[in-house]
């Protein structure tokens, strides 16, 4: 019995474990072996790095090493490059370290059976192993404690110096990315600990990469290792051996690179050039730097400036603030892109120093390195650069080097010097033609598999490996060519090239992007001193005819140019530069040194006016713009091509600038009355009128007035300075359709042109008037128009006895609008006294008409118009505010500033107080016109406030161009500047659903689903938790996923809470409420299970009693006694 009853109760201990066991079983959740883990690397700790395929958090203090670029073991499998290491990263992190390699070229999915990387990390006396890992039959001179392998995202191994991988879970993540041609990898720092390592404590790396399959498979490398290559760099195919190692106190040598982009039009309409409706433009450069945070130079030129300033105020503001930032550097020169040898070497000097002066003033930034027009370099051009505060010119390479080779010279990634002390920075465009596999110009453009140029990175492994660090390579080229809307450059591919080159750049820490001065202020020696002649660009000079071949031309030819200018060989199809003859003028166009030309008399009209003159500046900047692309030709051809037309176009126009002279000889003994005077060297007479207030000039041409200036020299019509679209004598641009009186709303105008007049007879703009005057008067008819005008004091009076169209031009202050473009420019309307007119400053013009009205209106190259109609009517122009009626409009005491802001779907009642900007003796009311983004919010007036209601457009952010009104009691009118308020972004929490329908009672695991989305970021993490526990992470982000384990809780209501992060770290919850119902499955299984084992131990026992009670046993133990 004693037996039967220890076999009972070992059978009930057997059974209570059982049940104990079904009760507490729990289904183990996979372990995520993925590249990323979401979450998984939110440190607050700097050293830490994120693993996400993004390697701009690296350093170039984490670069360790460097490799050769095509130094791998061919293959020929079209992964050799994959395989190849140009560069090897270490960082210690707070709880891991990181490791990172850069291949030459990863194809996409290389990692997937074509690529392995391995680390091989040596840290102690203890580091005995010097076999490689995975039968690669290579060995080690620096044996290793831990082995870390690389197969692929979601496989690696980690050995410790006796094969065990007891640590294959330390490797927490690996990115790679093929665009950026590198991996980073995260490993914990408990398998170094565990070998010996301790924080902080130095190690040697062997890197080196192989094909998958070394153990007779796809990478066996029959008879030889089978590495593919290492970092460092060894050949282990003959020794057996890998050789060297890196230390992790290791520094490297750098690539320097710089960017330099050249930007240049004359001054017209370039707002489609800096960004059209779809994006492309001039913006995207810069805006390319800025998104990598890495430095680009500009070269801006005055006339682009300028006309950026009138017709995108935008853009100069943009760069203003790059530079502040220090991502722009502006590069200075000249004011205007002419040929600087043919200009009067005084112009050069105040065009260099105002060059300065305008990068000062829009951009609050100009490097001491100067752009020379075309890149015409001449030895001449030192001293005068230097006196303008230049320390260095940018020169062509190749062909400042073409023929004039130094004995000095050995590489055009040095900076060299002239014998004035002049530094001189070299394009890296050598090569003479577009298949040069390290010309810059080209190369930039080729992208290897979305990444820069493989021939590229070649060239900027070897400039990081040179001994000699001194070196740095410059890409420059016209800006225009990545606007991606100029047709001859290409579409939009361009930006999207050049956004990958440098993209790739700021991923490669062994690459220093650097602006120019930051190279400069690096203080190198120059390697040698350079004695160079005349030269350009080679595709130029290619153009230039004889005088551009280098077998020709002599060592020290300053007249390479001088084939366009003068064509001494006869060569050009058409007529030189210096012979072409101007449209409406019988002169040749000649130079500055020959005083029977158009230049020369313009030169030495112009040459007297005193600096202190109020119109010096412009009439310099008249010379100077209509010199743009001095005798340019049309390419390619050069000498076989004419000069190009919009060279003549503006060339023709370079007489203009004698119109200065007279104002400049009027300002200093004023006169009264009328003259007939050639003052702009055509050869025909203009009309002055003029008295000790103003100075106007009339031409034949429209019977207009091209120009005026008021007593202080402040020119008021006309705009001279500004780009010609015709060689025709003062004639205006066609107009093809103008606004309504709504011209002062966005929408309004912009003549494609520049040129249009004041007192334009609409039909007639172009004919020739007949003209008479008398001592005060001057008279212009053509057919039934007839025109008086007539000065008295400060105004311009005109009669017309006809019935006529006239647009009237305005420019106060052009000197102030080429500057400021139109940021003191205000419109001053009077309606009571039927006038219309701008103010800018202290400077105003306005036109009150008399028995006419106004029909239209819009703008040009810095100038406003307004049309008007009627018949035998009466327009007076009024130059200044003293002819304005007593009761003034409101006036707007200060520009409203582009500083007001709110937040994304927030409404402010009181955002700006209008009391600030405007002021008048009587009762205001205001109003609001919305401009660009207007549409996105609501702006309104609160009393005396100006509101904006940004809930209008739900999660929209942006800037909004508003413009303000003033009303007086007598309804004259005021506005305000364009201004703009800002809404602000604000980051929304992400919105997580539930798609598993969870209500009724549920038990055991049950799958849950769902989705998360976020409106203005991306999920990064979806997690869930039942009640108060620990969350659980989900698989997956934007559509989720999640094995809920029930079993073990109390029946009746739980909490199941799904909340989700978006990259800005925001999250939001969703909580659902379950209920558990009891499952009696394991206890049923437990209990019957105990219940059988109860039923069989009784039958047994009954049956063990009835034996002892039968007959049969009864005799048995009878006869046994």
């Amino acid at each position: 019995m004693r037996k039967c009853e220890a076999f009972i109760v070992v059978v009930l201990l057997i059974s209570l474990s059982i049940i104990a066991c079904v009760r507490n079983t729990q289904v183990e959740k996979p372990v995520m072996n993925a590249s990323i883990l979401p979450g998984s690397d939110l440190h607050s700790e700097s050293q830490n790095i994120v693993i996400d395929g993004d390697f701009r958090d690296w350093t170039r203090n984490d670069c360790k090493a460097l490799g050769g670029a095509y130094d791998a073991y061919q293959l020929n499998d079209g992964f050799d490059n994959s395989r190849d290491l140009i560069a090897f990263y270490y960082r210690e992190g707070a709880d891991a370290i990181y490791l990172r390699v850069d291949f030459l070229d990863l194809a996409y999915g290389a990692e997937v059976g074509n690529l392995d990387v391995y680390f091989l990390l040596n840290f102690t006396s203890n580091s005995t192993q010097e076999w490689l890992p995975d039968y690669t039959e290579c060995r080690t001179n620096t044996p290793w404690s831990v082995a870390i392998c690389i197969y692929d995202t979601n496989n690696y191994a980690v050995y410790t110096a006796n094969w065990s991988t007891a640590f294959n879970r330390s490797v927490e993540a690996v990115a790679f990315h093929s665009q950026w041609d590198s991996v980073e990898i995260r490993v914990n720092k408990n398998v170094l600990y565990a070998c010996g390592w301790s924080d902080g404590a130095p190690i040697k790396f062997q890197v080196f990469t192989t094909k998958d399959g070394t153990d007779g498979g796809a990478g066996e490398i029959p008879g030889k290792p089978d590495l593919t290559d290492s970092i460092p760099v060894c050949f282990p195919w003959d020794t057996g051996f890998l050789n060297g190692s890196i230390s992790s106190e290791n520094a490297t040598g750098t690539a320097k690179v710089s960017f330099l982009h050249h930007g240049n039009q004359f001054i017209k309409n370039i707002a489609d050039f800096v960004r059209d409706a779809n994006g492309n433009g001039f913006w995207n450069v810069p805006a390319i730097h800025e998104k990598w945070n890495l430095p680009v130079n500009l070269h801006v030129s005055g006339t682009m400036a300028e006309a950026a300033q009138w017709f995108r105020p935008d853009f100069n503001d943009y760069l203003r603030t790059l530079a502040q930032k220090g991502i722009v550097r502006m590069i200075g020169g000249y004011y205007t892109e002419y040929i600087p040898q043919y200009v009067p070497s005084e112009v050069n000097a105040w065009s260099l120093n105002y060059s300065r002066a305008y990068n000062l003033q829009y951009y609050n930034n100009c490097i001491p390195v100067a752009w020379i027009p075309e890149r015409v370099y001449w030895r001449g051009f030192d001293a005068q650069i230097k006196n303008a505060g230049y320390d260095a010119v940018i020169v062509d390479t190749e062909d400042g080097f073409r023929w004039y080779a130094e004995p000095a010279y050995t590489k055009e990634t040095k900076i060299y010097q002239t014998e004035n002390g002049l530094k001189l920075l070299f394009i890296s465009n050598r090569g003479n033609n577009t298949f040069d596999k390290y010309n810059m110009q080209e190369q930039i453009f080729r992208l290897t598999d979305d990444g820069l140029s493989i021939n590229l990175r070649e060239k900027f492994v070897q400039l990081a490996m040179d001994s000699d660090q001194e070196q740095y390579y410059l890409y420059m080229d016209d800006w225009e060519k990545i606007c991606g809307n100029i047709p001859d450059w290409g579409g939009p591919e361009v930006i999207h090239a050049y956004d990958c080159d440098i993209g790739w750049i700021a991923n490669h820490q062994w690459i220093e992007c650097l602006a120019l001065d930051d190279i400069l202020a690096r203080n190198w020696e120059p390697a040698g001193t350079l004695n160079i002649g005349d030269c350009t660009y080679f595709w130029l000079s290619r153009n230039m005819g004889t005088l551009g071949r280098s077998d020709v031309a002599p060592h020290d030819n300053y007249n390479l140019y001088d084939a366009w200018y003068y064509d001494p060989l006869h060569e050009c199809a058409t007529n030189s530069y210096f012979e072409y003859v101007p449209q409406d003028t019988s002169t040749k166009l000649g130079d500055w040194r020959n005083n029977n030309t158009l230049i020369g008399r313009t030169w030495e009209l112009i040459k007297n006016i005193p600096q202190e003159s109020a119109v010096f500046e412009l009439a310099y900047k008249t010379f100077s713009n209509m010199l743009y692309e001095t005798a340019w030709r049309d390419l390619p051809g050069g000498v076989s091509k004419d000069i190009s037309y919009w060279q003549k176009e503006q060339a023709a126009h370079i007489r203009t600038a004698a119109i200065y002279h007279h104002a400049s000889q009027w300002l200093e003994n004023k006169w009264n009355g009328t003259r007939a005077v050639d003052v702009d060297l055509d050869g025909q007479e203009e009309y002055v009128l003029a008295n000790e207030y103003v100075f106007c000039v009339f031409e034949r041409r429209g019977g207009k007035l091209i120009f005026a200036v008021n007593n202080e020299g402040i020119q008021l019509a006309g705009n001279q300075p500004t780009g010609y679209l015709d060689e025709r004598d003062a004639y205006t641009d066609i107009i093809s359709a103008t606004t309504t009186n709504t011209h002062y709303y966005p929408g309004a105008k912009y003549l494609e042109g520049s040129k249009t007049y004041a007192f334009e007879d609409l039909g007639s703009e172009n004919a020739y008037y007949d003209i008479s005057m008398d001592n005060s008067s001057i008279v212009c008819t053509y057919g039934a128009l007839s025109k008086r005008f007539m000065l008295k004091h400060n105004t311009l009076n005109v009669t017309y006895t006809c019935k006529a169209g006239v647009r009237i031009a305005f420019s106060p202050d052009l000197k102030n609008l080429l500057r400021n473009g139109t940021t003191n420019l205000l419109e001053i309307t009077n309606a009571s006294e039927n006038s219309y007119g701008w103010s800018n400053g202290n400077t105003s013009m306005k036109i009150v008409l008399n028995n006419s009205i106004i029909t239209g209106a819009g703008s040009a190259a810095h100038v406003k118009y307004v049309e008007t109609a009627g018949e035998n009517f009466t327009i007076s122009l009024v130059f200044g505010m003293q002819a304005v009626h007593e009761d003034l409009p409101p006036q707007l005491i200060n520009p409203i500033p582009s500083t007001y802001s709110l937040n994304e779907d927030t409404k402010r009642d009181t955002l700006i107080d209008l009391r600030k900007y405007f002021e008048d003796e009587s009762n205001l009311s205001f109003g609001v016109v919305p401009g660009e983004n207007g549409t996105r919010v609501n702006a309104y007036i609160h009393e005396f406030y100006l509101g904006v209601d940004a809930t209008v457009t739900k999660d929209w952010y942006g800037n909004v161009s508003l413009r303000v009104w003033a009303k007086d009691e007598k309804n004259q009118t005021t506005y305000s500047n364009w201004f703009i308020v800002s809404v602000l972004p604000v980051n929304d929490a992400p919105v997580v659903e539930v798609r598993t329908n969870l209500s009724g009672k549920l038990s055991g695991r049950v799958w849950i689903e769902g989705t998360a989305e976020d409106v203005d970021g991306v999920v990064v993490l979806v997690q869930y938790r039942i009640d108060s526990n620990e969350y659980v992470n989900c698989t997956g982000t934007a559509n989720w996923s999640a094995l809920v384990d029930l079993t073990g809780l109390s029946p009746g209501k739980h909490t199941l809470t799904i909340r989700a992060f978006d990259d800005m770290n925001a999250s939001t919850e969703k909580k659902i409420f379950i209920e558990v119902e009891r499952t009696w499955q394991t206890e049923t299984i437990a209990i019957g299970y105990f219940a059988g084992m109860i039923s069989i131990l009784v039958v047994w026992e009954l049956v063990l009693r009835a034996r002892r009670s039968s007959p049969l046993r009864s005799r048995e133990r009878r006869e046994k006694k």
